[in-house]
């Protein structure tokens, strides 16, 4: 064999070898950006509040501010990431001015009622996790609504290996308990 068509097949099967390797290394870079994309850790809040509906006929429980309302919620699911769960309790401008803070370490179902401050004007649930942070979406008292009791169903799971979903159903109810899950 000719000293020349060696060295050009010697030629031809570096220049394999170094394509080969370029594609492998662009095939890594590939598989680890998607990887470092999936794994960004993420908290997903769900509001689903469709079914409030209001009665006129209620009475005003407080002389001055807002009625007081019951809030009750159940909280299930797989708790074990959370750092903590806060009920907001909001005033007319709808910001926060005091929270109670819901213990559910240890729980994988847990059932807690609260009654509203005669200050407060609505509630939000902040919440905290391994997974990130967020809040829900603020509900307010309305006229109609007085002496309901706001039945919240609140499911944490998680979604996708890296997303960790709160999924809330919230119903207000007049002259009977919450039954869950909604």
């Amino acid at each position: 064999m000719p000293q020349n068509s060696r060295n050009e097949k010697d030629r031809k099967a570096t220049n394999f070898t170094t394509m080969l390797r370029k594609l492998q290394a662009i095939g890594i870079l590939l598989i680890l950006v998607i990887l470092v994309k999936s794994s960004t850790a993420d908290l997903v809040i769900t509001d689903n509040v469709a079914k409030n509906s209001a009665n006129t006929t209620a009475e005003i429980a407080t002389d001055s501010g807002y009625p007081i309302h019951q809030v009750s919620m159940v909280i299930r699911g797989w708790l074990v990431p959370l750092d903590y769960l806060r009920l907001h309790w909001v005033d007319w401008t709808q910001q926060s001015r005091w929270y109670e803070d819901i213990d559910t370490d240890g729980h994988d179902w847990l059932t807690v009622q609260y009654t509203s401050p005669s200050w407060a004007a609505g509630y939000y649930y902040e919440m905290s996790s391994f997974y990130g942070n967020g809040n829900t979406a603020t509900i307010l008292w309305w006229d109609g609504w007085v002496n309901g009791i706001y039945c919240n169903d609140l499911h944490f799971y998680i979604k996708k290996v890296f997303t960790y979903k709160c999924n809330r159903k919230t119903e207000i109810i007049w002259g009977q308990n919450c039954n869950y899950p909604l």
